[in-house]
């Protein structure tokens, strides 16, 4: 989902497709990207004339809020989503380059440049101009791969783009579209409660902002189904560190923006290199876990996840929790050789033997509305009949809430929100078999 964009000024008449952006665009083809004291500079490092540079976004939950800077009184605001861009699009330097044109009331044109990180696939700008053209352009770093981030840009927005936008080449693509009307307020816009917006707001449109822009990266042969992808976790994908070994953010593989995070520095689960298969795996110690910016809310579902139960005990370690006591929605390695699943608010607890949980394994279930069938490395274990229409909502990672911790490593986490087919979970257990190196 990528966004589309309308002429400033006039019409445009660049194809669709083509090997350069138009002349009068605010996107270029960057040498390097570089990074200094938060500052977004251009291919010779210099800001545009006459505008100073542009701080980096402040960031909270994956949400970017970036003042234009270019209207006041009765301002507007554009939501800026990032879909699906796979993290190698974002190269060693974990950084895309925003580019912008907007109208001030005068009707100047001001430029705008940011680097942008994969922890903000969000990004609120406001204090813009209503009703008027904007132009959003997005630049892949020169290490990234162009087969599959540029090639395969689309762009798409509301309003709709203008004639001859959006233009898409090898190292990124540019829009043009109205801004919108103005949000109502003045300053950050704010959801119906009255706070800012969150990532939460963004997925279920709670935020007054009247237009909006989108630039995914589709097409792109997937190991696994991409039809009802609701999270996918991977430990060596989307890892945003803290201190140390510690993660502040695993972000959402999914393109749905259920990242995981944790600002307690205590609470913090750390990164662990080469621990399967050459792979790393997030490792928790049993204090820490990364709550979800969005919550997961499959109500028939498939999951899987790889990695293993670290406690010495007989007691249980959680994978997926609540966010408090209701509702009660839980996965979890309950001993040295079984899992259990809760849902329905605790009306429903099932456990399955599935071996040892003190190895590297695949666990997996599948709930197709009547019953719930649980798997390891592929290979069944256990079935049960239950029927719910109530989501299976989960919050946590690692945790109960604040308490019952996971000891224990996590390598990838996969959840549908719906049953796949025999053929498509195999297809998912061959990619993780093969990845891991799992029996």
């Amino acid at each position: 989902m990528v966004a589309i964009a309308m002429g400033l000024g006039g019409c445009a008449t660049q194809e669709a497709r083509g090997d350069q952006a138009p002349a009068d665009s605010v996107f270029e083809r960057t040498e390097a990207l570089t990074v200094a004291s938060g500052t977004a500079t251009g291919p010779r490092g210099a800001s545009p004339a006459g505008v100073a540079a542009v701080q980096a976004i402040p960031t909270v939950g994956g949400v970017g809020m970036w003042n234009g800077d270019v209207e006041q009184t009765a301002p507007a605001c554009t939501i800026i989503k990032l879909v699906n861009i796979p993290f190698g699009c974002y190269g060693a330097g974990d950084k895309l380059q925003l580019n912008l044109k907007l109208q001030s009331s005068t009707g100047a044109l001001v430029s705008r440049s940011e680097l942008l990180s994969s922890a903000t696939p969000n990004i609120v700008l406001y204090n813009t101009r209503g009703s008027v053209v904007q132009e959003v352009a997005l630049n892949f770093p020169d290490d990234a791969p162009a087969a599959i981030c540029g090639d395969h840009l689309s762009i798409s927005s509301a309003p709709g783009a203008v004639t001859g936008f959006p233009v898409i080449f090898g190292t990124g693509g540019v829009t043009r579209f109205n801004a919108g009307a103005p949000w109502g307020g003045t300053g950050g816009p704010t959801n119906s409660s009255g706070q800012p917006i969150t990532a939460a707001d963004i997925a279920n449109g709670n935020h007054p902002c009247r237009s909006n822009v989108s630039f995914r990266v589709e097409g792109v042969a997937s190991p696994i189904p991409s039809s009802g992808l609701h999270l996918w976790l991977q430990a060596d994908a989307g890892i945003v560190p803290a201190a140390g070994a510690q993660i502040s953010r695993w972000l959402d593989q999914s393109g749905n923006g259920r990242n995981a995070s944790m600002t307690t520095v205590a609470r913090q689960p750390s990164l662990i290199a080469n621990a399967l298969n050459g792979r790393p795996v997030v490792r928790f110690f049993g204090a820490q876990s990364l709550s979800f910016d969005v919550r997961a809310t499959p109500t028939r579902f498939s999951i899987f996840v790889v990695g293993k139960n670290s406690s010495p005990s007989e007691s249980f370690s959680m994978i997926l929790g609540p966010a408090g006591d209701a509702p009660n929605n839980q996965l979890r390695w309950e001993t040295g050789s079984q899992a259990l699943f809760v849902a329905q608010n605790s009306a429903t607890i099932i456990t399955s033997t599935i071996g040892n949980t003190r190895v590297y394994h695949a666990l997996s279930a599948r709930y197709d509305g009547s019953l719930i069938n649980f798997f390891r490395d592929g290979n069944a274990t256990s079935s049960s009949a239950f029927t719910t229409t109530t989501p299976w909502t989960t919050a946590s990672l690692g945790s109960f809430h604040s308490s019952d911790f996971m000891i224990g490593d996590l390598a990838e986490v996969i959840l549908y929100d719906r049953a796949l087919s025999e053929t498509e979970r195999a297809s998912v257990n061959a990619y993780l078999r093969l990845k891991y190196n799992l029996p």
